[in-house]
């Protein structure tokens, strides 16, 4: 259990930064008296600043601290950080609560980006700690302008209202962000003031990482030539986006009641009638609040997932569609019916035998010398991904049918490699309109065992790929092309 405040830290705080933290925290209504609060620390410069903020605030506030750390095991210096941090928490007489976790080994079984598998397991040792623990709240360091970079990151990806919104100060009933108004600069000059050690995380500066491109590449360039306080830009319209998306939500819970047939924990009912009288932005808002309750968030939930929910209501009946997050969703007579699927994931019916599968592929994992590789396990094939840098040359133009060739500028990243579902369209590359997969598994006389488990590389709602059989229009090289993206299927020896 967290213990009182009487070891944390007595020098004269920075006045102006405590009562802005202090202020956000009133305004979000983050503590309550009585609360004990789980600081998490990496012991990078923002969360030092957030302990020892909090600390101050303790008193005044009524609550209790205790410090969370977690080893990644990704880097050879986690280990040192970890004592940092144990070192740190003890010399404030706070509980330290640690664990080291091997994300990367995360990563693979889940098929998820590293970024997204150290959130995923870094939140749950969070909860897990507090929950064991007996925290009421947990306390993360984000600031203005992490809410900055996130939001351009999420316009660059084409993100709707919520996206734009940007880091929320107070997710659920467990996660507050304190330092959500305080600048980089503030909390550095904080730290240089108050003389207080952190640690350096050198992957920071690793402009592999589209955050570090936009932080240390496009945001200065923005700020030089068009806009000098553009963090601060950022943060406002984040801010404005948000108060907008609480109130069109509020005004689709009308909505929400007339759509809603049944719910519980596993499983909610939609009426599709009374969704499809309904404009296309509000059909989207109530598919996207229907997976979030289920699953809890809408991480990987994309506008083409979204428009495929749509869609299914003019499917046949028992059609289905499966989605990140353990959620599968399927078409009985006049509901649409979306309900949780048991982790690890359960085999479809019998007409449906295989699992389905999703792989994502960061921009940030395709390095120009080294490229990356994925295994499709249903099918037992690799797909190598290889990224060539300089102008397009004649040599690259004609690959094979199990080698192509992309623009990788006229993508959307990420790309999705997933297995073949029931509706599945894309646009052939030299035809007009769009193809059924069906239709094309047809012509192709492709087995009905294997079409199931097919393997297709999509961007965004784009079908890039059917693996082995043929592409989109979508990002076709031109003389304008500058970096290729070659994609290859390398199929199973045969047994």
């Amino acid at each position: 259990m967290p213990t009182s405040q009487n070891g944390c830290s007595k020098k004269a705080d920075s006045k102006p930064l405590t009562e802005s933290v202090a202020k956000a925290a009133a305004e979000h209504a983050m503590f309550q008296p009585g609360d004990q609060v789980l600081a998490a620390v990496s012991g990078g410069p923002d969360s030092v600043a957030l302990l020892h903020l909090l600390c101050e605030l303790a008193p005044r506030m009524a609550f209790t601290l205790g410090v969370a750390h977690l080893n990644h095991g990704l880097r050879p210096e986690a280990e040192s950080e970890a004592d940092f941090v144990n070192t740190l928490a003890r010399g404030l007489g706070l509980p330290c609560h640690t664990d080291a976790q091997d994300v990367a080994a995360y990563q693979e079984r889940h098929g998820l980006s590293l970024e997204e598998a150290a959130r995923e397991v870094r939140y749950a040792f969070y909860k897990r700690v507090a929950a064991a623990e007996g925290y009421h709240k947990v306390a993360l360091g984000h600031h203005r302008d992490d809410n900055a970079e996130m939001v351009l990151m999420n316009l660059l990806r084409g993100s709707g209202p919520l996206g734009l919104s940007g880091i929320p100060p107070v997710r659920g009933h467990l996660i507050v962000r304190p330092l959500i108004n305080l600048s980089r600069a503030q909390i550095m000059a904080y730290l240089q003031q108050r003389q207080l050690e952190y640690v350096t995380d050198v992957s920071n500066a690793d402009l592999l990482f589209t955050r570090n491109r936009v932080r240390h590449v496009l945001l200065p360039l923005i700020r030089k030539e068009f806009n000098p306080n553009i963090l601060a830009t950022l943060h406002r319209t984040a801010t404005i986006l948000a108060d907008e998306n609480d109130w069109i939500e509020s005004q689709a819970d009308p909505l929400w009641d007339r759509v809603l047939l049944a719910a519980d924990s596993r499983q909610l009912s939609l009426d599709i009638e009374a969704l499809a009288g309904m404009p296309r932005a509000a059909i989207r808002r109530l598919l996207r609040r229907a997976i979030f309750q289920l699953a809890g968030n809408l991480r990987r939930i994309t506008l083409a997932h979204v428009d495929r929910l749509d869609e299914l209501a003019t499917d046949d009946d028992g059609t289905r569609v499966d989605l990140p997050g353990l959620i599968s969703a399927v078409k009985r007579a006049d509901r649409l019916v979306l309900h949780v699927m048991d982790a690890p994931r359960q085999p479809l019916p019998a007409e449906h035998p295989t699992e389905p599968y999703e792989y994502v592929i960061e921009l940030d994992q395709l390095s120009a010398s080294a490229g990356c590789n994925q295994v499709i396990a249903a099918t037992g094939g690799k797909v190598t991904f290889t990224r060539h840098t300089g102008p397009h040359t004649s040599e690259m133009s004609t690959p094979g049918q199990y080698t192509v060739l992309f623009d990788i500028d006229q993508l959307s990243f990420p790309l999705l490699i997933r297995n073949y579902r029931p509706g599945d369209r894309f646009n052939p590359l030299g035809m007009r309109g769009t193809k059924k997969l069906k239709k094309l598994f047809n012509e192709r006389k492709v087995p009905l065992p294997d079409r199931d488990r097919w393997p297709v590389l999509t961007s965004g709602p784009e079908i890039l790929w059917v693996l082995g059989h043929q592409r989109s229009q979508t990002g076709t090289l031109t003389r304008q092309t500058r970096e290729v993206l070659e994609v290859k299927y390398v199929l199973p020896d045969p047994k």
